[in-house]
């Protein structure tokens, strides 16, 4: 368990085939967004597709800081990559059915946001540690 969570990188690299799969799997599924006169439609597929280039990118980045010699605290990681997996798949998943409910549609965005910023601290702090 210390292995893996030294290396977070591994844990996101691992997950983005979970997430192009779910996209595979359920390409009908869709969310209906309707912003003053425009009604937007985003499938699965585009979603999973912009959620994996997200995941790859937070992927390199803990790669090239572990690449510095400098660690993450492992406990925000930990928080960081459960919190922004887990949404990413329940919003994939229809199984979850959270498009279905703005409310907790929205809900699960604003985690996804707050594991992100727990994100930019942990960076925030890895870096100003010596």
């Amino acid at each position: 368990m210390n292995t893996i969570l030294s290396k977070p990188h591994i844990i996101i690299f691992l997950a983005i085939p979970v997430l192009i799969l779910a996209g595979m799997i359920f390409p009908e599924y869709s969310i209906d967004i309707q912003l003053s006169d425009t009604y937007y439609v985003i499938t699965n597929a585009f979603y999973t597709t912009a959620g994996s280039f997200f995941l790859l990118l937070l992927g390199l980045i803990y790669w090239l800081t572990g690449r510095t010699g400098k660690r993450f605290n492992a406990i925000l990681s930990a928080l960081h990559l459960l919190l922004t997996i887990w949404i990413m798949i329940m919003l994939a998943l229809p199984i979850f059915n959270t498009l279905k409910h703005p409310l907790l549609f929205f809900e699960c965005l604003a985690i996804l946001l707050l594991a992100q910023v727990l994100f930019l601290i942990n960076i925030i702090i890895t870096l100003i540690r010596k």
